[in-house]
């Protein structure tokens, strides 16, 4: 092969051999690096409901921007969910995120929605939102699950994990390098003796995103599922996330705490594949030195494996001045031929 870069230059046939050859030597790379399991645990969300100031407010990226310039993926006060009820956002919230500029000064300070499921019809985007364009929040549910609504009064700490009202899983800067607890459904409760999120030691290399759409010929099929006999659990979704949502033009994928299976690529971790952020398409990351998950896709309503996803535990961050945010996200897959043999790999990164 004679190609080399800018890639653009590559015929398909030479393009397909490079990505083939990279995920090679990423395969060979790994052999002193940390096993996956030891960097995802089991999860639930930290359910917290909010009333917003202006009825509307817009879903943004880690850099602040947000994530379309019309009101297509904005999250409205109008919706219904079945945490928090008709007339409240619902937030997973376990951090707050700082976007600062070059002098360090803090620009903005941003909470993750968490839209999608659970959700009324039009079930609302996922996104950061801007802490300035909320009033007030109104309680901590109950977790994982909450039979009613507990918009609660007071301040006082609850048992069972559970913050004053408002109050995020971890305070300040921690979650950025020491990571927040887990849920542990043993025990019923938030468990800090392991970490999800933390920070990590990385490769030198950059990369950067590129959202390849489902419907491309190279994006990863709807079909393609992370449980045996299931229609609805989609790898497609954690690599094209903007897809589903408001106009559908919005390209990003989706930073996890946890990735959808265990380590062995297989066994469907409970709650697997909690989204803690939006990587936008172009955005700069770098891998850990984190063992990748290889994970079966199988077929439609079947047992049959039509393919592998590939997720990397990464490093990365709205602008150069912001923290680093830690997770996992998918950067590679590959379907199987008549043959029973690997197709090329197909990179979600340049």
């Amino acid at each position: 092969m004679v190609c080399t870069v800018p890639l653009t230059a590559c015929s398909q046939e030479e393009y397909t051999y490079i990505q083939t050859e990279a995920a090679v030597q990423q395969y060979d790379s790994e052999s002193d690096y940390s096993d996956a399991d030891q960097w995802q645990f089991t999860s639930d969300n930290y359910w917290v409901c909010a009333k917003l100031k202006d009825h509307s407010a817009k879903t943004r990226y880690a850099d602040g921007t947000p994530v379309h310039t019309g009101n297509a993926y904005d999250v409205i006060d109008t919706m219904t969910s079945e945490q928090c009820g008709w007339g409240w956002i619902r937030l997973d919230h376990r951090e707050i995120l700082e976007v600062r500029d070059s002098s360090g000064t803090t620009v903005r300070r941003l909470v993750w929605h968490k839209g999608g499921q659970d959700y009324e019809s039009p079930k609302p985007a996922y996104g950061w939102i801007d802490l300035e364009d909320i009033l007030y929040f109104d309680g901590t549910l109950d977790v994982p699950t909450a039979d009613n609504v507990p918009h609660r009064e007071g301040g006082a700490v609850k048992a069972k994990g559970m913050a004053p009202i408002g109050a995020p899983l971890v305070q300040g800067t921690d979650s950025f390098e020491n990571g927040v607890p887990f849920w542990n459904n043993l025990e019923d409760e938030w468990d800090a003796s392991f970490k999800l999120g933390k920070a990590c030691e990385a490769e030198p290399q950059s990369y950067h995103y590129k959202v390849i759409a489902t419907e491309d010929h190279n994006g990863i099929p709807i079909t393609w599922q992370y449980k045996k006999n299931r229609s609805s659990s989609r790898y497609n979704k954690y690599a094209d996330g903007g897809a589903d949502y408001g106009d559908g033009t919005a390209k990003y994928a989706w930073l996890m705490w946890n990735f959808l299976t265990t380590a062995d690529g297989e066994t469907k971790l409970g709650g697997g594949g909690m989204m803690r952020g939006l990587v936008k398409n172009g955005q700069e990351f770098y891998r850990c030195k984190v063992k990748a998950i290889r994970a079966k896709a199988w077929a439609y309503m079947g047992t049959e494996q039509v393919g592998e996803i590939t997720a990397w535990y990464i490093k990365t961050r709205g602008n150069t001045y912001s923290p680093y945010l830690y997770g996992w996200l998918i950067t590679e897959h590959r379907g199987i031929n008549s043959d029973g043999s690997f197709g090329n790999s197909v990179l979600h990164y340049e």
